[in-house]
């Protein structure tokens, strides 16, 4: 299991936000102000409650070659030389877990790298019991309200090697070493929209969204299950 230090240092690289170890409700807080709005996210967290050390697994040495694997009978391209760090995700949206299963029901995978579209990116933010923590993802959705996105969406893809091509990189506090992280999702096949990039799928918010419909679109379009270093 990686260390938990370092995985709340590549949320924090990923995602931009102040991350604080307390078992305590996310706050979201007001950036500082500039031509276009902001929000920066202060996530306080119990790492036991929010990642989920049981599903990690480690792609550093495998190579898959032309095995081929699939998730929502679409090609899934696992993240074969990266650490991945599961989230706890399960039972913490409405209709099941079906959407993040191996059959035909099962969402297929994408992959952020952050700076695919210039946002803050998408993590999910959560702590506690349900009864405590906010609407799931509301954090990330906010994150995403912002003027360099409104009006256009979130971009991800299948291709890991695309998103590395995008993300974020951060010298670790904890052992001193330089990491990538990207993060992996499951991506409503319903909601997604084709893009003129290849090989890149798109969320898209409507201009003039407001908080809580971009919310909901996240919600129901994009869910983040392991974070990739």
């Amino acid at each position: 299991m990686p260390d938990s230090d370092l995985c709340l240092e590549a949320l924090l690289a990923l995602s931009g936000y102040d991350v604080d170890l307390y078992n305590v409700p996310p706050a979201l807080t007001e950036g500082p102000p500039g031509p276009e709005p902001s929000i920066r996210t202060t996530v306080k967290i119990n790492p036991q409650d929010f990642f989920h050390p049981k599903y990690d697994y480690d792609f550093t040495n495998i190579k898959d070659g032309d095995t081929t694997f699939l998730r929502g009978n679409e090609r899934y391209l696992r993240p074969c030389g990266w650490n991945r760090v599961a989230l706890r995700v399960l039972q913490k949206y409405d209709g099941g877990d079906a959407w993040l299963g191996t059959g035909k029901d099962a969402w297929p995978v994408s992959y952020h790298g952050h700076n695919t579209d210039g946002s803050l990116g998408v993590i999910l933010t959560r702590t506690g019991s349900s009864a405590e923590e906010p609407e799931f993802m509301d954090a990330a959705a906010a994150s995403l309200v912002t003027g360099g996105t409104r009006g256009r969406g979130v971009y991800s893809t299948p291709d890991i090697r695309i998103a590395e091509k995008f993300c974020k990189t951060f010298k670790s506090k904890t052992d001193g070493k330089t990491y990538k992280v990207v993060l992996q999702n499951r991506i409503n096949p319903a909601e997604r929209k084709p893009c003129q990039r290849d090989g890149l799928w798109l969320v898209y918010i409507p201009e003039g969204s407001s908080d809580v419909q971009t919310r909901t679109i996240v919600q129901n379009s994009l869910r983040p299950y392991t974070e990739c270093c």
